[in-house]
């Protein structure tokens, strides 16, 4: 299973950022830098993608958008260099009916803004959102990311009902990438990729870690 270290800093914490940079380039060759915009989750995090070059020394970024409305937001990561930009199906309704758009449609302007940055897009869900809601679009996808914890802050408490929502994706698409992201400890990866999960993102409990590099590769060799 692929482990990749998550970054959620303050907002206008650079020094944050740096720091969890220099650790992650040691052990991975992908980052996940979670956006938040404090209107779709509760707080506000780093969120600069002009000043990224400062940071990235040669990482994969792979961004996770938890903002009200996207689009905007993947344009300018793009530019900034992302390799993976993570959305929220949820935000992409809400995009839908303010523009009075056909939801398909709206995810294919995605799918093809990635596409001109030869960047791949990730369909991320909620814990509230059924996983038949999007087995419309599901064959959109090669990724899909199951958050299972609430958007937001790092170190919360995963939520054992994002196994079951791994499991269904599983059925309906086999081949499928799935990432799953929140409150991922040893035990919980354990039941992810028992379940089906394919790639696990870890922010808290690898930075709270006095050796990150052992509680990396302790992830990985799963």
């Amino acid at each position: 299973m692929q482990v990749i270290p998550a970054i959620n800093c303050h907002l206008g914490d650079d020094d944050c950022v740096t720091k969890k940079i220099n650790k992650i380039k040691s052990v991975a060759d992908w980052v996940h830098l979670d956006i938040a915009d404090g209107i779709f989750t509760y707080n506000k995090s780093w969120n600069n993608p002009n000043e990224w070059f400062k940071f990235n020394l040669g990482l994969n970024l792979e961004v996770h958008l938890m903002v009200e409305y996207p689009f905007e937001s993947v344009k300018d990561w793009l530019k900034a260099g992302a390799k993976r930009v993570i959305v929220h199906w949820e935000a992409i309704k809400r995009e839908s009916e303010s523009l009075n758009k056909d939801l398909n449609i709206v995810v294919d302007e995605y799918l093809n803004l990635c596409n001109q940055y030869n960047a791949e897009l990730v369909l991320s869900i909620c814990m509230e959102t059924q996983v038949d809601e999007i087995k419309s679009v599901l064959n959109k996808f090669k990724i899909i990311h199951v958050l299972a914890v609430y958007p937001g802050l790092s170190g919360q408490k995963f939520l054992p009902e994002a196994l079951c929502k791994i499991k269904y994706l599983k059925s309906l698409k086999s081949d499928l990438i799935i990432e799953v992201d929140g409150g991922i400890n040893p035990e919980i990866a354990l039941k992810i990729k028992q379940f089906g999960g394919d790639i696990a993102i870890s922010g808290h409990y690898l930075f709270k870690n006095n050796n990150f590099e052992k509680a990396f590769n302790e992830l990985v060799n799963i």
